[in-house]
């Protein structure tokens, strides 16, 4: 406004030096050197405005064509969001259909093992339900049945952890899982009370296959909670040779593979010495998949070590009192292709050159851990380092506590 100002005032200064410079020396009269002021002033004034309203203008169709291509680039831009909704959309609809199948497969799997038990067990379940728990262990077959069977479909299966730990430093490096089932009044009921039931009645590899079944969902779930962890889980021999069990198994650790690197599957000693064709297949399989095998309940240290690398083994353990005694009095070495003689403290070297950690456990007392010390095991495990708890226990005070340290 103020530049307007000046320039009218511009304009009329003019003006009036040429209505004087007319009057002066053009010999005109005052009236028409006033009107030819005036006609300058007005001619000034109209160029003026049109100069403004030129740049005006000019600005506005700026500032048209500016919004114009804002709208442009906004709808492109609503379009790339609207792509990636709609991508996002399908995949979520595709892994929700997909775990949909695959919870479908696990339902389908436990009621065919559950109708398996239902077909070889007369016990009502109900009256095992209400019945309540008196601390004595169930003696009657069709009993126990009806209890194992109410467990499982009640989800009434726990994983008990206990630590496995890093030596001399005692951190926790894995855990190893003992399943559990509870009865109605919450009573643990422990192995020796109802395999033998279950042998009897045909249902021992039924049983094994369900609780191997549940323990892999609980890992699942705890994997969620800290991906660091690893958890050794029994498989029976029973389990691998199942022909109708271990398809239906594979199909679903296929779709589960991302926990190879958090479960380890165990084996004892003498199943994986007495392997049929059929179960050495399946350890292959689960193995092409990334899943690990660890050697449980060793009697010997006499082993083939290139034959459980080839196997997939990537643990061994042995009780600290068979360490001690193996490697003290007897001299016992691992096969291997090395034919030089091997110290007693360089075994556990030894087996770990075939990608296989050597593992101490049922260690009770510390004079038992300084002796494998002098060993160079670098694990352990036993009722020095803990005993198993229940998930929930473990999860609340070992997670919490101190942080998992993988030692592989």
């Amino acid at each position: 406004m103020l530049a307007h100002i000046l320039i009218a005032a511009i304009y009329a200064a003019a003006s009036f030096l040429v209505a004087a410079s007319a009057v002066r020396f053009g010999d005109a009269d005052a009236t028409g050197a006033t009107a030819l002021g005036m006609i300058i002033f007005l001619i000034c004034a109209l160029v003026q405005i049109w100069f403004v309203r030129g740049r005006a203008t000019s600005q506005l169709t700026e500032t048209i064509e500016r919004l114009k291509a804002d709208v442009q680039r906004a709808r492109e831009e609503t379009q790339n969001v609207r792509s990636k909704l709609e991508f996002v959309e399908a995949s979520i609809d595709r892994q929700v259909t997909k775990r949909n199948e695959a919870l479908v497969a696990e339902v389908r799997v436990i009621e065919d093992m559950l109708e398996r038990i239902t077909r070889n067990q007369t016990g009502p379940v109900a009256a095992i339900a209400a019945a309540p728990a008196t601390g004595a262990p169930y003696r009657e077959a069709d009993n126990l049945m009806a209890v194992v069977r109410h467990a499982l479909e009640r989800n009434q299966v726990d994983l008990h952890l206990q630590p496995i730990v890093t030596l001399p430093q005692r951190r926790t490096a894995f855990y190893e899982g003992f399943t559990r089932i509870r009865d109605a009044a919450g009573r643990t009921l422990m192995p020796t009370e109802f395999l033998k039931a279950a042998e009897a009645a045909g249902l021992l590899t039924t049983i094994d296959n369900l609780l191997l079944f549940r323990c892999v969902q609980i890992v699942r779930k705890l994997a969620k909670t800290d991906k660091r962890i690893g958890v050794f889980c029994n498989v029976s021999p029973a389990s691998l040779g199942d022909e109708g069990f271990f398809p239906q198994f594979l199909d679903f650790m296929r779709e589960n593979k991302d926990l190879s690197g958090s479960l380890i599957f165990e084996i004892t000693q003498e199943s994986f010495d007495t392997r049929d064709g059929v179960q050495a297949r399946n350890m292959g399989k689960l193995q092409d998949l990334g899943f690990r095998f660890s050697i449980d309940r060793a009697t010997k240290l006499k082993v083939d070590l290139p034959a459980m690398q080839k196997a997939g083994v990537h643990f061994f353990k042995a009780s600290g009192t068979l360490i001690n005694q193996e490697l003290g009095e007897n001299s016992t070495r691992p096969a291997s292709g090395i034919t030089r003689d091997i110290e007693p403290r360089d075994v556990a070297a030894l087996f770990a050159r075939y990608g296989i950690d050597l593992i101490a456990d049922r260690i009770e007392d510390e004079r038992t851990v300084i002796e494998i010390l002098d060993l160079d095991i670098g694990f352990g495990q036993g009722h020095l380092f803990g005993q198993p708890k229940p998930l929930k226990d473990s999860i609340l005070e070992d997670f919490n506590a101190a942080p998992i340290q993988r030692a592989i």
